[in-house]
This record gives C-alpha cells, structure tokens and sequence, in this order.
C-alpha cells in the first residue's frame, strides 16, 4: 500500500504513513495487481509534481548573488559614512543649521540602506523589482554631477553642506553605479524568468 502523500510504501491496513504521517486511505475491497501498479504510478507523478514546486519556488543561485550583490553594496557605504561621520560632524560645527546639515549628510546613506534591505527582504519574497537597481544607477549620476559642480570649498552654508557631502560619497560614484547596472541586469532576468514561469 502506498502512501498518497509521499508515494513511499507502507504496511498493509496502517492507517497512518510510517514516513510522512498522512493518512492512508482505508481500503475496503483488494486492487487488483494491475490496478494497484497505476495507484503507485499516479502517486509518484503527484509526488513528483509536488517536489518540481518546491524546487521552483526555493531559493536558487541567483537569488544567493543578488543578496551577495546587496551586501557588497552596502560595505563601502558604510565604511565611507562611519569614518567620514566625525570629521563631517565638525566640518559643520559652524553652521547654524548642524543637525539640518548633518540629515542631508546622512540621507544618501540612508537611501542606500533602504534600498540594501528592501532588495534583500524582496529577493526572499522572490520579488524582484528592477526600480531597486534603476535608483542606484540614479544614485550614482547625481554623486558625479554633484562632486563635477560642488568640486570647491565654500563657506557659504549650502554650499558647504554639498561640498561636503558630495565630497565624501563622491569617491563611491563608480562603484555604486558598477552595482546599480549589474543589480538591474539579474533583477531583470530574474523577473523575466519569473514571469516566463508563471506563463
């Protein structure tokens, strides 16, 4: 007799799969041997059908990349923001606005963790939205064109705030946009892949 859940065999007359714990079904006359063979065979094609889902929907190599990819983004990010976070600190000592400038010190950090973690919960979610990978990309473009235009000191409060802020996330403009193409390219063949599965 076999078990309709897991398809292994079991006892005759248990009530209860000795593997999976399911319920046998209660058999009340005797298959046929002939009967009995296409009962295994349909058994083992569901079982069989079932493991197909699991491996679909589990997480593959390229979603261990992508969290791989996330991470690798946020390590230089961070070193650049705590090593650079004191000097800033008293680089706006003399701004009336300190905590305003340090905000927006802050705010391309915090853009780019937010985009870490919402991409790493998502890739776990098997969602995966190609917007995450455009926004570095866009990140990056606005830290060159910044560092190009506010390339000199100013004593001038905007001024020095975007100085300073561009000054220090500038140096991560070609990695962060290194990440932010390769980021698109797997989420867009991940959710190509989805999509093309789903069809």
């Amino acid at each position: 007799m076999y078990c309709g859940n897991c398809g292994k065999e079991n006892k005759e007359g248990v009530r209860f799969c000795a593997f999976c714990g399911a319920k046998m079904p209660e058999m009340k006359q005797s298959v046929p041997e002939e009967n009995e063979n296409i009962i295994r065979q349909e058994q083992q094609v569901h079982f069989k059908g079932n493991c197909e889902n699991v491996q679909k929907t589990g997480i593959g190599a390229t979603d261990i990349i992508l969290v791989i990819i996330y991470i690798l983004l946020a390590v230089p990010w961070t070193d650049l923001f705590v090593s650079n976070f004191m000097l800033t600190k008293t680089a706006f000592t003399f701004i009336d606005e300190q905590n305003i400038a340090m905000g927006f010190y802050t705010l391309p950090y915090l853009l780019i963790l937010a985009v870490v973690v919402i991409g790493i919960v998502n890739v776990f979610q098997q969602k995966y939205h190609i917007s995450l990978g455009v926004a570095v990309i866009i990140l990056s473009v606005i830290l060159l064109i910044g560092k190009t235009v506010y390339s000199e000191i100013s004593f001038d409060t905007v001024k020095l705030v975007a100085f300073r802020v561009f000054y220090v996330y500038g140096r991560l403009w070609i990695i962060t946009l290194f990440f932010g193409i390769i980021l698109t390219i797997f989420l867009y063949a991940k959710n190509a892949q989805k999509n093309g599965q789903g069809a």
